[in-house]
């Protein structure tokens, strides 16, 4: 069976260390307005 993946969303570059470091596989990095949970927020 495939490990699952841990994708988490990163404000900022020291919070992308962190995750890594804590053992993130991927970080998602982008604008809050244009992130796939925007729509969701009102933003667009």
């Amino acid at each position: 069976m495939k490990k699952p993946e841990l994708l988490i969303p990163a404000g900022s570059v020291d919070e992308i260390r962190e995750y890594i470091e804590a053992g993130a596989d991927a970080v998602l990095v982008g604008e809050h307005r244009f992130g796939p949970r925007a729509s969701r927020r009102g933003h667009g």
